[in-house]
């Protein structure tokens, strides 16, 4: 069998019934594939069922939003190649990859997009595609309470902002980038990252890469009304411009404070300390 579509029940808005008819049309279009993880009830086994497909099929595409794919890439080895049906909420890998927001176009670039190598985010034997401490741990527990609540989409995203803004208390951050060691004052965030977007097409960290064998970072600790310029450039102009970027293979960071962690758009952790380093080329993609 050449593909496993594993579909993840819990991501995104679209009901259960809706992603499995989507599913059926990439189905038809990929061919030989076999379609699984829509009775799981958790991460957990959600990962299971990855896991029992690894080295049984040339492609693994999960279908889900950016979390989901937080999944998926901690669940195989580096030698399984995977594809990706980026249907979730923020859906930042669906602007990474250029992907259509149609399943059938997603499909087509599964079924005949070239095969390529990219670089991943190592954070203590977690990987991920982009990650951050500080605002973006504010904002994703508050959009996790409003998707509880039943506010969905851009509008929990954009609450979830607003609210991160005026609740951050600004921290101070300890770094060593590469051996050389740095002081932060006042920051609002920090981004670890292999592409340029956020959620909703926010072109957040505009020179990153994915497969240039770099960690992207941007410390943003600038004025909250220099924060609010870039977030519209982020949106709707050439891409945030707010923040000091760098590039590097290894980053320590020492907060004064807690603070949240997110990988891949989920919350993981809050802590005091960070470390982050590259995989290159260790994510085999269809795309």
């Amino acid at each position: 069998m050449r593909y496993a579509i594993v579909v993840n029940p819990k991501a995104g808005t679209l009901s259960l019934e809706e992603k499995m008819r989507r599913v059926k049309v990439a189905k038809n279009i990929l061919g030989d594939c076999h379609v699984v993880g829509e009775d799981t009830n958790s991460s957990e086994e959600f990962c299971g069922v990855i896991r029992e497909y690894v080295g049984k099929v040339e492609v693994i595409a999960p279908f889900g939003g950016d979390g989901t794919v937080f999944d998926l890439i901690n669940s195989i080895n580096e030698d399984q190649r995977v594809g990706f049906f980026i249907n979730g909420s923020g859906n930042a890998l669906r602007y990474h990859f250029n992907l259509g927001k149609c399943v059938e176009e997603q499909a087509i670039r599964i079924r005949d997009g070239e095969n390529k190598s990219i670089d991943l985010i190592d954070f203590n034997g977690k990987k991920a595609l982009f990650a951050s401490i500080g605002l973006d741990g504010l904002v994703l527990k508050k959009r996790d309470e409003y998707l509880e609540e039943g506010k969905k989409g851009f509008s929990a995203y954009a609450l979830s902002t607003i609210h991160g803004l005026f609740n951050l208390e600004p921290f101070n951050l300890e770094a060593r980038i590469d051996g050389e060691s740095y002081s932060y004052r006042g920051i609002k965030d920090f981004i670890v990252t292999k592409t340029p977007f956020y959620g909703y097409g926010l072109n957040v960290v505009p020179r990153a890469l994915d497969s240039d064998s770099n960690l992207h970072y941007l410390a943003i600790n600038q004025s909250y009304l220099e924060i609010a310029n870039g977030l519209f450039n982020g949106f709707f102009g050439q891409g945030n411009h707010v923040g000091d970027y760098g590039v590097a293979k290894k980053i320590e960071l020492v907060s004064d404070r807690d603070v949240g962690l997110q990988l891949n758009g989920d919350i993981q952790t809050f802590g005091r300390e960070f470390s982050f380093g590259i995989l290159p080329g260790k994510l085999k993609i269809k795309c």
